[in-house]
């Protein structure tokens, strides 16, 4: 069962039921979200899995918008002057400290890159130390097809994905490609809401399913014999 989780003037689809999706280690699950919006959809996690949430995103603005969730999760209170999108935060009832902010971005390598003029630093992803990503959360214009793409090629199927593409998979060609890679790579598409899509893995890799050394053919995919 699908339900909406409201994240500031948008709305995000997700399972009803996320404990029991990962159940029996549910509060130990290894959630990351790339790109802080709202704080809506974070924050449900941690209330419906009691697991930890990193945040990665190096934008400004997040940073800002970090520190303004911190408080009022902590406080349980807004001020005046306060945006009218953390008010609903003042109610979620969870450790500040299960929802951990970081400027730098897990990458297949150790560097910086520029985007949209942000200086975004990056750290390597250390798989011994991390081996698998169960929740991800992807929503950081400018970087979400690499983050997508990196994140398959250190080997993570993370159970449950959700994407907000820069652009409709069925109106660009860079989201088109990134959309259906994923869903090639063994994912199905259980919703989309608001420009948001949530995935979840069955393990059904296309691209297991032919040999790509074969030349007598236009695709080996769509090949009506195999050799």
């Amino acid at each position: 069962m699908l339900v909406k989780l409201q994240e500031g003037p948008s709305s995000c689809p997700s399972l009803a039921q996320l404990y029991d999706f990962f159940a029996p280690r549910s509060s130990k699950l290894t959630i990351w979200s790339f790109g802080l919006g709202y704080g809506g959809i974070e924050t449900n996690f941690i209330e419906s899995t009691g697991s930890t949430v990193h945040v990665f995103d190096a934008r400004p603005e997040a940073v800002e918008k970090n520190s303004l969730i911190q408080r009022v999760l902590a406080s349980h209170e807004t001020l005046e002057d306060d945006p009218e999108w953390v008010t609903p935060l003042a109610d979620v009832w969870i450790p500040p400290n299960k929802l951990i902010f970081s400027t730098k971005v897990p990458w297949s390598h150790e560097g910086t890159l520029v985007v949209n003029d942000v200086q975004t630093p990056l750290t390597k992803i250390k798989v011994d130390e991390v081996p698998r990503v169960d929740i991800c959360k992807i929503e950081y214009t400018g970087l979400t097809y690499m983050i997508v793409y990196n994140l398959l090629e250190a080997g993570y199927r993370p159970g449950l994905l959700y994407i907000r593409w820069d652009q409709h998979p069925d109106m660009g060609v860079n989201a088109m490609l990134c959309a259906g890679h994923l869903q090639n790579c063994g994912y199905t598409l259980m919703a989309e809401l608001d420009g948001y899509f949530l995935y979840r893995f069955i393990d059904q890799c296309v691209y297991e399913k032919c040999s790509w050394a074969r030349d007598d053919c236009v695709n080996p995919l769509f090949a009506k014999t195999t050799p």
